[in-house]
């Protein structure tokens, strides 16, 4: 959710709408998933815990959606934070499982509406 290239508001990054299902990262996504979603999944099954707070590597991305929310004048910029990750980061599952990369690229366009809406 990184890439951004036009400005939804005051501050907030919109996320680059997917030209078609077949973008790069939507089939990169089918194939291996989200690297940091599975990063994330995969150290949190070892016996023993990371030395970092393993946490931190989906803290970092929701601070930068709360901020921009913030940024809209958003009481809830936290929560729509979280539901922003937590859509991407399922879709990034669901494209994987069924390696359908559309399934990434639509929900990425009902993400923007979403914001685009707010």
């Amino acid at each position: 959710m990184g890439h951004a290239n036009a400005v939804a508001g005051p501050g907030l990054r919109r996320p680059r709408q997917p030209s078609s299902a077949s973008s790069p990262t939507s089939g990169v996504i089918a194939l291996f998933g989200c690297p940091q979603g599975s990063l994330c999944s995969e150290l949190d099954k070892r016996p023993g815990r990371p030395d970092f707070a393993l946490a931190e590597l989906m803290r970092v991305p929701i601070e930068w959606a709360d901020e921009q929310f913030a940024a809209l004048g958003r009481r809830d910029a936290h929560d729509l934070a979280v539901s922003l990750i937590a859509s991407y980061e399922g879709s990034a599952l669901l494209t994987n499982t069924f390696r359908d990369p559309d399934i990434l690229a639509r929900e990425a366009r009902r993400l923007i509406r979403w914001i685009d809406g707010l």
